[in-house]
């Protein structure tokens, strides 16, 4: 049906030689037609008939929130820190052929960030060192459609051909996925060649 992708960003100093930012924002999605989809001529009886004009378009829409600080403590010490809010939605999601558009859910991403602090210290010469965290943190539920007037009613599968369709047959759900990383590492260049030893830990 159509894509749509727009976004911007912009940085610079805000103290110098000291405290740098960068923000960035970017809205972006899709609203796609599935093969072989269609809503129901009558979605309150209990045989799928499909309005073959009548296609539904499944969408999503993303949204993301960029901003990233970097401090230099000293001439060889930094520290940077970078923070991303992109919550999305997606509308009829898992429409197909044989999920009808009243059976399908909407998926509700409210709270989806991602966040990393990382230290860089150039210990001598040859030597750098760095340190760095990061988080992963997605809240989200899946819903009856809210567009639909019978997705709160009982689902009906076809046993002939294997549409779901009036409501899904499934129930609501809240969902949160959290993943930690840790890392360490010193890298060591005595010349034209480079060692590097450290460690990633991930837990969630």
């Amino acid at each position: 049906d159509h894509l749509y992708d727009v976004s911007g960003a912009f940085g610079g100093p805000i103290m110098k030689d000291k405290l740098w930012f960068w923000t960035a924002y970017r809205y972006w999605g899709y609203s796609i037609f599935r093969t072989d989809s269609y809503y129901e001529l009558n979605p309150l009886d209990y045989s799928y008939v499909p309005d073959l004009n009548n296609p539904p378009a499944d969408s999503q829409p993303n949204t993301s929130n960029d901003l990233r600080l970097t401090w230099q403590i000293s001439p060889r010490n930094k520290i940077s820190a970078y923070y991303d809010f992109a919550p999305r939605q997606t509308n009829l999601w898992k429409l197909s052929r044989t999920t009808q558009a009243d059976a399908s859910q909407l998926q509700r991403i409210k709270l989806n960030h991602f966040e990393t602090i990382t230290f860089r210290s150039t210990l001598n010469s040859k030597m750098l060192f760095e340190a760095g965290f990061g988080n992963m943190t997605e809240d989200w539920t899946r819903e009856p459609s809210p567009d639909s007037s019978t997705s709160m009613m009982y689902p009906v599968t076809e046993q002939t051909t294997g549409v779901n369709f009036r409501a899904y047959n499934a129930t609501f759900s809240h969902n949160k996925t959290e993943v930690r990383s840790y890392r360490s590492s010193i890298s060591y260049v005595p010349g034209s060649h480079a060692f590097k030893f450290g460690f990633a830990d991930m837990t969630g």
